[in-house]
């Protein structure tokens, strides 16, 4: 599991690059607007590391 938390969407990028498909993210508003650039590249299978907050289990 690649850990991309924090960091800006060029290292998923970077990840797929080398077949790195499984990555952690642990800040929900930041994985959706990565996933929406990424969706259509590659699959890829999110982790989420930590607490959800239960407002933001909707998205």
């Amino acid at each position: 599991v690649g850990i991309t938390k924090s960091f800006p969407k060029k290292i998923w990028d970077l990840a797929l690059n080398v077949n790195l498909t499984t990555l952690g993210e642990s800040r929900i508003q930041e994985t959706i607007e990565k996933e929406k650039t990424f969706r259509k590249r590659d699959k890829i299978e999110l982790h989420f590391i930590g607490h959800l907050q239960s407002n933001k289990v909707r998205r």
